[in-house]
């Protein structure tokens, strides 16, 4: 029974991955979700959709979205503008993908090891070198937000961690 087998992934998702808070905070990717089970790291960045792009005077419900996913996601919720640290630290905001998936991966909660992400991305082949710089970059971040920074040698334009909720792998 089809209806059946569609209803076990609800509320059976370890990992909630937001690359858009518009479409995270939707019905589809929060009927997954479930307090004391999934951990979800979600971009702030705005990125207003047409309804928004149509309308001037319309506000962007940014709190209104992240409080809908904490209530529920839970406590295990971590909110970043993932879009601003890669275009500041990357020159890219096309890195804020793997920066938010070396972000989950640092915090444990991607059960692959980092051998076999960077072997994922080498066998892509697109921008190599960029993917492995970004996916590191959210590795050391989800470690430590403030030295992120110094690290990669850049100055912040204004760091955007809200919330990291539990301890992180040790850095390799």
């Amino acid at each position: 029974d089809r209806s059946s087998a569609a209803s076990d992934v609800y509320k059976r998702q370890d990992l909630l991955v937001g690359c858009d808070l518009v479409v995270t905070a939707g019905y589809e990717c929060l009927a997954k979700a479930a307090i004391g089970r999934t951990h979800a790291l979600v971009n702030v960045a705005e990125q207003p959709t047409a309804s928004f792009i149509h309308d001037p005077d319309a506000k962007f419900p940014v709190e209104g979205m992240q409080r809908k996913i904490s209530r529920e996601v839970g406590a295990e919720t971590t909110f970043v503008n993932a879009t601003q640290v890669a275009k500041e630290l990357l020159g890219d905001t096309i890195g804020a993908n793997l920066f938010l998936m070396g972000c989950a991966w640092q915090k444990g909660w991607i059960p692959v090891s980092r051998q076999a992400l960077i072997e994922a991305i080498e066998v892509n082949n697109v921008a190599v070198a960029f993917n492995k710089e970004a996916f590191e970059l959210g590795r050391h971040y989800a470690h430590a937000p403030d030295s992120v920074y110094q690290r990669f040698q850049r100055s912040p334009m204004a760091l955007s961690l809200i919330h990291i909720s539990e301890p992180t792998r040790q850095e390799a």
